[in-house]
This record gives C-alpha cells, sequence and structure tokens, in this order.
C-alpha cells in the first residue's frame, strides 16, 4: 500500500468514527428525552393522586363534622325528651296536688 491508500483509509475510519459518535449522542438524547417524558408522567400521576387524597380528606373531614353536628342535634333532642317528660310529671303532679286539695 501507498501513502495514498492508507491517508485514505485513515479519513474513511476517521468518518466512520465521527459517525458512531454521532449516533452515541442521538441515541443519549433519545432515552433522556423518554426518561424526562416518564417523569413528567409520573409527576402527574402524583399530583393528581394528592389532590384525590386531598379531596378524599376534605370530604372525610364534612362528614364527621356533620356526624358531630348530627350527634350534638340527637343530644338536644333526647334533652328536650327529658325535658318534656319532666314537665309532664310536674304537671301530673300539679294535677294531683289539685285534685286531693278539692
Amino acid at each position: 500500500m501507498n501513502e495514498s491508500e492508507l491517508r485514505l483509509r485513515e479519513l474513511e475510519n476517521h468518518g466512520n468514527n465521527t459517525l458512531l459518535y454521532v449516533l452515541v449522542i442521538v441515541v443519549v438524547l433519545l432515552v433522556t428525552m423518554y426518561l424526562y417524558t416518564q417523569y413528567q408522567e409520573s409527576q402527574q400521576k402524583t399530583k393528581n393522586v394528592e389532590a384525590s387524597a386531598l379531596a378524599q380528606t376534605k370530604e372525610l373531614k364534612d362528614l364527621a363534622d356533620s356526624l358531630k353536628t348530627g350527634s350534638t342535634t340527637l343530644d338536644t333532642v333526647e334533652n328536650e325528651g327529658d325535658v318534656d317528660s319532666a314537665m309532664s310529671a310536674t304537671i301530673e303532679s300539679q294535677l294531683d296536688l289539685a285534685e286531693k286539695s278539692v
């Protein structure tokens, strides 16, 4: 082989190496883009789960508040029932006293 053929082979090898480097860079960029897209989707799912959990927490808090209110209302009704029966007993005892005095 003469010097010009050697020089030509060196240039071909250099061109092949450059092409290989470009391919590696393109593959790395594609993988990076894919991973970044997966990361963004994961972040969006996390936000959706957090929003759902927050909404469920609010619903549970509202339910607990309504149960407390219902319990208070029930206590009030029971107390009113006690007052009614106490008033009835008082009225009956006054009627009994009135009948005895007549």
